[in-house]
């Protein structure tokens, strides 16, 4: 695990237009620093991954219930890389997406959208395509718990010839209570990382796609209504 600092500033303002309609903007900033021994198959890290990352979205919110509410957004991202300018990229993004009260009976949110991925150099490839974002729970019977996580998006690769990979997949697991405060869990993670290739060497390098699976149990003790101590094998 290599040594890194990651740090976010997020803001956000909304006005209400209609009984229930908001409309509001987003803005947001992240710097990723790895340190300067970050190296990685014979690779510096620090060197490819160095990066600000600036965003500003627009977003149209309506409160269907109380425990409800639809959002729409859409807006533009750049990434700037310090020591690796031609990884610089803008991106444009729009989604639609649902998200629930922490008291609704399914809890999270899901959002489904479509990026245009854009690096300014023609070395890089672009991508345009949909993206997504699931993070969803539901307790039956007031002992099972059920979570699905999923996700689509471009992330950035610290491979030089392969800069970033489109990864699609999610998480599944269950949580059962025991008995009293004791419970038990089991969860599966399938994801699939699409390579992309730069433009002035994809003749010389084949399609590559990573598959990860990951299996995983856990064993809880609740020690009040908000906290959980648990083991986790993976």
């Amino acid at each position: 695990r290599l040594q890194h600092t990651d740090v976010t500033y997020n803001g956000n303002a909304e006005l209400r237009a209609l009984a229930k309609t908001y409309f509001g903007v987003r803005a947001g900033r992240r710097d990723v620093n790895y340190s300067n021994d970050s190296v990685y198959d014979g690779q510096s890290v620090r060197e490819r991954l160095n990066r600000t990352e600036t965003s500003v979205d627009f977003t149209t919110r309506y409160q269907m219930t109380t425990l409800t509410s639809l959002l729409f957004q859409g807006g533009r991202q750049e990434d700037r890389f310090e020591l690796d300018p031609l990884r610089d990229a803008n991106s444009t993004r729009y989604s639609i997406g649902v998200s629930f009260d922490p008291f609704a009976l399914i809890k999270g949110s899901a959002r489904i959208g479509y990026r245009r991925f854009e690096p300014l150099t023609a070395i890089v490839p672009a991508y345009e395509g949909s993206t997504a974002q699931v993070d969803l729970s539901y307790v039956a019977l007031g002992s099972t718990k059920i979570s699905v996580q999923m996700v689509r998006d471009v992330q950035y690769s610290y491979q030089i010839t392969q800069p970033y990979y489109l990864q699609t997949g999610g998480l599944f697991s269950v949580t059962q209570r025991i008995a009293g405060p004791m419970d038990a869990g089991a969860r599966l993670t399938l994801q699939q990382l699409a390579y992309r290739n730069r433009e002035d060497l994809a003749a010389f390098l084949p399609q590559r796609v990573d598959h990860v699976r990951m299996y995983g149990g856990s064993v809880g003790y609740h020690v009040g209504p908000e906290l959980r101590v648990a083991f986790n094998v993976d």
